[in-house]
């Protein structure tokens, strides 16, 4: 699942501020609309954002986990990709938005942006 991808499924769902959902979507491999369902569930409501509990919520829902790493220290959207693991899925949370970071390539449209980093959480399967 790429951001291109999910983009158009949101386009033709017409969400808006739906960043969660996408990177639900894109770091766990699973469709927009299930994805979508999931966030439901967790609170989202159409056209709006999500508390961090919530979206936490929805990952496990998705049977994964997410782990904070403290070792980042990246400041921006721009420098935070190469202080990752290239081989490791990740969700980076910055000012009022959330990114995916996949095999080393962030899949939003915050790629080269100045966002402030607040945390990056690693994405890890349950059934590991």
């Amino acid at each position: 699942m790429d951001y291109q991808t999910v983009s158009k499924e949101s386009f033709n769902h017409r969400e808006t501020n739906d960043c969660t959902v996408k990177a639900l979507a894109i770091c766990c491999d699973i469709a927009y609309p299930e994805a979508l369902s999931i966030m439901a569930e967790n609170g989202r409501r159409k056209g709006r954002g999500m508390f961090i509990g919530q979206w936490e919520r929805g990952f496990k829902q998705a049977g994964f986990k997410l782990v904070r790493d403290p070792e980042i220290t990246a400041k921006t959207t721009r420098t935070v990709v190469s202080q990752l693991n290239p081989n490791r899925t990740y969700v980076v949370v910055s000012t009022r938005h959330v990114s995916a970071v996949v095999n080393g390539k962030m899949e939003d449209w915050a790629t080269g942006r100045l966002k402030r980093v607040r945390a990056v959480y690693e994405v890890i399967s349950n059934a590991n």
